[in-house]
C-alpha cells in the first residue's frame, strides 16, 4: 500500500463541525498508519507502542466524530476512509 500512497488530501477543517485544537501526533499517526497500512509499523517509525498509535487514532476519531480507517479483521488491511487519494 505505501508504494502506492502518493499524497493523501485532507480536509480537516471541512470534516470538524466545531472549533476544537487539533494535536499535532494525531494527524502524524494518521499520515503514518495511512502510509504503512499497519499500526504496529506506524509505532515503529514514531517511536511509541502499538497502543499509544491506536489511542491517537481513536481520538483523532473522536474530534472527528467519524471514523478514519476501515479496519478489516479478515486481512488485517487498514484502508483510509473519508479520505480522497490523489
Amino acid at each position: 500500500m505505501a508504494a502506492c500512497v502518493k499524497h493523501i488530501q485532507i480536509d480537516f477543517a471541512a470534516m470538524v463541525s466545531h472549533a476544537r485544537p487539533m494535536d499535532i501526533a494525531l494527524i502524524k499517526t494518521f499520515l503514518e498508519v495511512a502510509a504503512t497500512g499497519s499500526f504496529v509499523q506506524a509505532s515503529d517509525r514514531l517511536f511509541v507502542t502499538q497502543s499509544a498509535v491506536s489511542l491517537r487514532v481513536q481520538r483523532l476519531e473522536e474530534n472527528l466524530d467519524r471514523p478514519v480507517f476501515a479496519r478489516s479483521k479478515a486481512t488485517r488491511e487498514i484502508m483510509p476512509s473519508n479520505f480522497k487519494f490523489c
